[in-house]
């Protein structure tokens, strides 16, 4: 899967692409929905802790209110900083 080219720390703002079911997707796939969420933190394989295997995100949705959504490198999940519009 793909990987992720920029590390983020606890606090800054992201931006994904995953479908329906959470799992990552290309911007440009038909059934790719955008998220956007803050990173809560950060986890690194245990082994070789250059290698993050997980961010947790606090993220702001509909009826669900503040949730928190695993967002995994090896799992197609391609981070990107959000930018302000």
């Amino acid at each position: 899967m793909c990987e992720v080219s920029t590390e983020f720390d606890c606090g800054d703002e992201v931006v994904w692409w995953a479908d329906s079911h959470g799992r990552g997707l290309p911007a440009d796939h038909p059934d790719a929905v955008q998220r956007t969420g803050t990173v809560a933190s950060v986890h690194r394989h245990p082994e070789d802790h250059a290698r993050i295997v997980a961010y947790l995100v606090t993220c702001q949705g509909g009826a669900a209110g503040t949730y928190l959504a695993t967002v995994r490198p090896d799992h197609g999940h391609q981070l990107t900083p959000a930018v302000d519009e």
